[in-house]
């Protein structure tokens, strides 16, 4: 009998930004970050202390700086794919549908209209 490996429905930040995607944005791959990171002892820090010394000493956009804060933080156990610094989970759900923009926009808007009883003020 085979035994069925269950896979963690949620992706991890690294699933979503490539190591490229990061290197072309923060001069460095993300495994730099984590060894600069772990020389600084940055395990024992807040999420807010890593991503504020990422921007303040070396420069990074806040976003980045962010985005390298959660990498680290799931690379070394501190916080899980989809779990928020308060501990709480978070997860989303991407559709694809096969309309143009408009069409999506307008037949989503009908959607929410019929649920809530309430049109939209807009359709931007």
């Amino acid at each position: 009998m085979s035994e069925s490996v269950e896979s963690d429905p949620v992706g991890s930040n690294t699933d979503g930004v490539g190591d490229d995607a990061v290197e072309s944005a923060t001069g460095h791959p993300r495994e730099v970050w984590f060894a600069r990171l772990d020389e600084a002892e940055a395990t024992g820090w807040t999420h807010k202390a890593v991503a504020a010394w990422l921007v303040a000493e070396h420069g990074v956009d806040p976003w980045w700086a962010q985005n390298v804060t959660v990498a680290y933080e799931q690379a070394r156990g501190i916080r899980r794919p989809g779990q928020r610094q308060d501990g709480s989970y978070e997860a989303s759900v991407t559709r694809t549908v096969d309309l143009e923009k408009t069409a999506a926009l307008r037949a989503l808007a009908e959607v929410v209209e019929a649920a809530l009883g309430t049109a939209p003020l807009a359709l931007t």
